[in-house]
Parts: C-alpha cells; structure tokens; sequence
C-alpha cells in the first residue's frame, strides 16, 4: 500500500506461495506476481498499473474494470516512451475475466478454461487467447485487432468491426479474420460485426446456403457453395457484415425486429444473385431461426482472378512474418 505519488518501476513477488493478494494504491510501470498459488485478487480503484502479469495461477475469476496506467508526467521522458502495456493472466483456471474499460496494447490469457471472451468495452490491439474453450469472441472494440486463437474447437461466433487497417484500406477485420481462421483450419465460425445477443440467453438466427449454379438450371444439391459473398444486415438502426464461409453458410444472431438481409458479390456486373435481398421480421426472442438461402448464378463467361498473400504466422508489429 504506496502513496499515490511514488512510482515503482517494477514490483515482483512471482514464484511464492501466496494464495491472496490485495493491491491498494500502488504506481508500477511493472508489476509481476505470477507463479504462484493465487486464487484470489483484488485490485483498488487507486493503483495505477501498465503491465500485470498474473500467468501461472489459481485464479478462476479476474475482474478489473477501473486499473488506469500510470500518469506520464510522473515518469522520466524515455521512460514514457518505451512503456508495453499488458496483461498476462494466461495458465490460470479462468472461466471469467471482465477487464471492460481499460485499454491494453497486448492481452495474454491462453491456457484457461474461458468459454466466452467479450472485449467489446476493451481495447486490446494484439489479443492470444490460444487453448481455450472459447465458444464466442467480442472484439467489435473500435480499433483493428491482431488476433492469436488457435486451438479452441468449439469456437462459433466472433464479433468484430467493419473497420479497415491502414495497411489495406479495401478490406477489414471481418474478411482478415475469415482468412486467419482458414489457415488454422477453422472454417465453420461465425464471423460478423452483428452482436446483439447474449450468450446463453435467449437469440433468434438467420441462416442459410450460398451456391453457384455453374450450368444456369437453378441451384440444387450438386452446385457448389459460393463462399465469401458479403452479406449485410439493416436492422433498421445497426447495419453490419459476415461473409459466407468455406461451405457457403452464413448466420446472423438476432433479438426481436423487422432484418434486411443483403447479398454483395464483388464483382456485380459478372453475377446474377437470386434472393440477393430478403426480409425476416420476428416477434420475439425464442430461439426463432429463418433459413434463406441464395443462388448465384454468372451473367457472362469471364476470367477473374485474384491472389492473396496472407501471413502463415501470426503478425506482431516489429517482428518478421511468413507469407
């Protein structure tokens, strides 16, 4: 328990025996109590940290909604200038972690048991959540995130932005997500910037199948999915983005309203899309679902390539990447 105007520039207990730990008033550019036994932490409105590391504990619950960086005008100019901030909370037994309202460079909480991660109310620019159960991810948080999520199988639904990195003004964090979860060979996640349910409770679905009718007689079961087709949801008030995956599916999460449900191929003058635009209303809230699928269909016989150069590692500013 430190007065507010002292700033430690580390602060480590790691590698004990401490089971509890409570942090009252404490600056600290770095502060370390990972390897431990911890099952319980509690951290003051008062402290002030940049970089906690909590990894390799017992906690099933970390709750921080207030923890505010260190003010830089207490801290030398090179100081300020060379500051990561981050949490790592990874290797714990963690089922819950609300960290809304803060704001980290990078986030760490792999090797936990987190079936839901919302980081809707969170900036992190650089997030690892490998080896979880993550079912649903929230990251629509303003800004383009970099993400590291292999290994969760269970994963059906990410919520992100419709927000493009500087670096490639024509795409966004939707379609970037789609090509990283292709790579680690996770093609049937829902991804799109719709997030209106909670999961658990109550939602109602949109679905359906995008083919190609290669031969112009109608899609039926032998046409193949058309996949990454854009699809736009109007609910009247939000408008937002998936695309349709591997296998030609979509899905759209909803509460109750009136939805208009738009198909956006690429390239529109080369393809006729039927059902291109559809309407579904829902009275309520019970689990409701509308199937509607989508048959494209070619205008002319056109060549049309693109290629895609796309990272086989994840991305991290300043460091090389694999393409």
């Amino acid at each position: 328990n430190l007065n507010e105007g002292f700033v430690l520039t580390n602060f480590d207990c790691s590698f004990n025996s401490l089971t509890s730990l409570d942090i009252n008033k404490i600056n600290a550019i770095n502060f370390y109590c990972n390897n431990n036994t911890l099952s319980q932490l509690n951290i003051d409105e008062f402290s002030h940290i940049n970089n906690l590391n909590i990894s390799n504990n017992q906690l099933t619950s970390f709750v921080s909604q207030t923890l505010k960086k260190v003010d830089p005008n207490l801290l030398a100019y090179n100081e300020a200038l060379n500051i990561e901030f981050g949490l790592k909370c990874d290797n714990n037994q963690l089922t819950h972690l609300d960290i809304s309202g803060t704001d980290f460079a990078q986030l760490n909480c792999s090797n936990n048991p987190l079936k839901t991660l919302d980081l809707n109310q969170t900036k992190v620019a650089l997030l690892t959540a490998e080896n979880n159960n993550l079912e649903y991810l929230f990251i629509k948080n303003g800004i383009f995130n970099e993400i590291g999520i292999k290994n969760n199988p269970q994963l059906k639904f990410i919520c992100t932005d419709d927000i493009s990195p500087s670096w490639d003004p024509e795409s966004t964090e939707t379609n970037f997500i789609k090509g990283y979860l292709e790579l680690i060979g996770q093609t049937n996640v829902n991804i799109n910037s719709y997030c209106s349910f909670v999961p658990g409770g109550n939602f109602n679905t949109i679905s359906g199948t995008v083919k190609f009718d290669e031969n112009n007689n109608g899609c039926d079961t032998n046409d193949v999915a058309f996949e990454n087709i854009k699809l736009k949801i109007n609910d009247g008030t939000t408008t937002a983005e998936t695309f349709a995956n591997k296998d030609g599916k979509f899905e759209f999460y909803t509460q109750t309203g009136n939805f208009t449900i738009s198909a956006l191929p690429e390239n529109p003058t080369l393809f006729n899309v039927s059902n291109s635009s559809f309407t579904v209303n829902f009275s309520d809230n019970n689990n409701n679902t509308s199937v509607n699928n989508i048959c494209v269909s070619k205008t002319t016989e056109n060549n049309d390539l693109e290629v895609v150069i796309a990272p086989t590692t994840d991305a991290r500013p300043g460091f090389e990447a694999t393409y």
